[in-house]
């Protein structure tokens, strides 16, 4: 809900410097669905199930992704406020959706308050799998978003296409995640 706000204030914004200030803001909001979004399938599902939930979630956000970015790019080149309205309003009416129609799950009582929780022996902290993986997932986003930041600006202002052309592009990027990852992840489910 807070990102889908940031995004209509973002259209309606009478500077740059608002803009750039709701923009940070929404850095920090945008992607706040996805810890959510995983709990609730590991609320919902059995752990048989959780891989094909986790692929399912995926291949919907990758076809939204493809169908939002091609839309998108359209929208852009007739008006990057609407384009905020839209993108604005979308994902208030899905915030919307989420809250009236997910139940809440039931949650574990709480600690005592006062009780301050030591690490566990279990925790992720001390596992060098993990902290390994920390650092890999780091250095690919590192890559992946300095990617998603200049690749928009060299379709568009150095190569001189319009935005429609940039959002195609993304969209088949969609589309085949969406199309080849759940095949790519039960090939692959044999290997650790």
């Amino acid at each position: 809900l807070g990102s889908g706000a940031l995004a209509v204030a973002m259209a309606a914004s009478p500077s740059l410097p608002v803009f750039v200030a709701l923009l940070m803001a929404l850095g920090f909001l945008a992607d706040l669905y996805r810890p959510a979004a995983s709990a609730l399938m590991g609320d919902a599902l059995p752990s048989a199930q959780r891989a094909v939930g986790f692929g399912a979630l995926r291949m919907a956000v990758n076809l939204g992704f493809a169908c939002g970015m091609a839309l998108g790019g359209m929208v852009a080149d007739w008006s990057w406020r609407a384009l905020f309205l839209g993108d604005g309003l979308t994902t208030l009416l899905f915030g919307l959706l989420v809250y009236l129609s997910i139940p809440e799950p039931p949650r574990a009582a709480p600690a005592p308050a006062g009780l301050a929780q030591p690490l566990s022996p279990e925790s992720p902290w001390r596992d060098p799998v993990f902290l390994q993986m920390v650092v890999v997932a780091f250095s690919f986003a590192l890559v992946f978003f300095s990617f998603l930041t200049v690749l928009p600006l060299t379709v568009t202002l150095a190569a001189g296409y319009p935005a429609r052309t940039y959002g195609a592009l993304m969209a088949v990027n969609g589309l085949l995640i969406a199309l080849l990852e759940v095949s790519a992840a039960q090939a692959l489910g044999r290997v650790r």
